[in-house]
């Protein structure tokens, strides 16, 4: 049986397997489905199959030959709507400190404080 079924579905995007397992043990916890991606072409994969019943997408600031602003473009591309959170340890980085500026709904620091995440998440999914 799918246990994401009828519940929000969330998209993660990071290199790390560790930061993937943490987001989803938390994601879960919070009532979400996950869906996991290791790197942005993954995800866009897996956006373009699942569409509209992803309510938000959590991508990391920074990938091996990448950044997590060229992927956000990829996705407002496939879907204008798009809710894309960015997410990385270096809170002092510019699309943290402003992520509306760049683009973003918001930002999420890799310290995996749940109740931030539900707040966040919370927010920007019930539009």
């Amino acid at each position: 049986m799918d246990e994401t079924r009828g519940k929000d579905l969330i998209l993660v995007v990071d290199d790390d397997e560790d930061v993937l397992e943490l987001f989803e043990l938390n994601l879960s916890l919070l009532g979400f489905g996950v869906c996991l991606a290791r790197d942005p072409e993954e995800a866009l994969v897996h956006y373009r199959q699942a569409g509209r019943d992803i309510v938000a997408v959590i991508v990391d600031l920074h990938f091996p030959g990448g950044h997590g602003s060229e992927l956000l473009r990829a996705l407002r591309a496939l879907d204008p709507h798009a809710r894309v959170i960015v997410c990385s340890g270096d809170s002092a980085a510019p699309e943290m400190v402003r992520p509306q500026h760049f683009g973003f709904d918001g930002a999420l620091e890799k310290h995996f404080n749940r109740e931030r995440m539900a707040v966040l998440l919370q927010g920007i999914t019930q539009d």
